[in-house]
Order: structure tokens, then sequence, then C-alpha cells
């Protein structure tokens, strides 16, 4: 684990407080996360967000543990329409909602999915996922807010990817940030911010 005790219990009370949890199929395929809530010494908590996984093909590997964890009427998998049709099934067996979205440039339209989202009564969505599903959401302008944990750890190397992936941007693209604030958690430290847009 990069950060601590502390910070990963904030995580949990920041799900908590989404009505969704967002990641991508890599965050799926790298972390295995199971995208539930747990709050120390709560036990099991009262409300339970939906778990999204934006998949464009359908490649989630069916022992993910998103898959299995809770009530699986609470996994969504976001993919393009049309579906491949196998999969589609395994998926819809297990009680998994399947979202059949637009296309955009391969990927799933994320404004369609947060439609989508929005008419299952999702007001708050909880973007958990890595720095590719990062940039797909700042580039679609759907980001009103930013919170980064930072960790008292150096790492990273030529090759390692920053928090936020897609093509780069030239510093006068850039997205901004306003009204930051900043925490100390445990041995870590929350940076929030709003996204100006």
């Amino acid at each position: 684990m990069i950060t601590g005790e502390a910070a990963r219990a904030e995580a949990h009370r920041m799900r908590f407080a989404a009505d969704a949890i967002l990641v991508g199929l890599g965050t799926v395929i790298e972390d295995d996360p199971e995208l539930t809530v747990r709050l120390p010494g709560e036990g099991r908590p009262p409300k339970e967000p939906l778990r999204v996984v934006a998949d464009s093909r359908l490649r989630i590997p069916p022992g993910a543990r998103v898959l299995r964890a809770g009530d699986p009427a609470r996994t969504v998998v976001a993919c393009v329409a049309p579906t491949p049709a196998g999969p589609a099934a395994a998926l819809r067996a297990r009680g998994v909602r399947l979202l059949e979205l637009p296309d955009d440039g391969g990927r799933v339209d994320l404004r369609a999915l947060l439609s989508a989202l929005a008419r299952l009564d999702v007001v708050a969505v909880l973007a958990e996922g890595g720095a590719e599903l990062g940039a797909a959401l700042l580039d679609a302008r759907v980001v009103d807010r930013v919170a980064f944990f930072v960790a008292p750890r150096l790492l990273g190397g030529r090759t390692a990817p920053g928090p936020v992936g897609g093509a780069g941007r030239a510093l006068k693209e850039t997205t901004n940030l306003s009204g930051l604030t900043y925490r100390q958690i445990g041995e870590d430290l929350l940076i929030e911010g709003d996204v100006v847009n």
C-alpha cells in the first residue's frame, strides 16, 4: 500500500458519500478492487454505492472481485453497443446491470455514461480509476472536483505514469484548479480543489 491506514479510511468515507464509484477496465485488471465501502468500527454501512466499470468491449475477468462484492445488482458495467453476446449474457446471469452506450473513439462515451447514471438517480460519482480514465473525464469536461492523496514516499521512474494520462496537455491547455485545500490525514496529505472549466 502506498497510503497509510488513515488515508484509506478517508477514501472509504468519500466512497460512502458518493452514489457511484467509477473505474475503468485497466484498474479492475491491475488492482482487482471490490469498490465497496468499509468504514472502520461501523460494520456494514447502510448505503452501498453503485460500483461502475467502464469496459468498452466487456473484457472484465469473470473472477473480478467487483463482480463478487456486495449485491450484484449494485454493479454496473458500461460498454459500447452492441455488446458481445456471450460476455453480456454471463454478466446479466450474475445480476450485473449492463449499460450499452455510444462509442467515443473506441471507448465508452463518458457523457452518455453519466447521463445514464443520472437516470438511475446517481448525483455524485467518485471516479477512482487510473490515469487514463482521469484524463478522459477531464477531456470530456465532466469533472467538478479532484482529490489527491500524497504519501510521504518517493517513487517513479522514466516510464512511471503520472496521475493524469492521455496524450498530455501543453502548459496553456492545463486543467486549472481553484479553492485548493489540504489536510494532513495520518502520515499522508489530502489535496482537494475545484476544476475550472
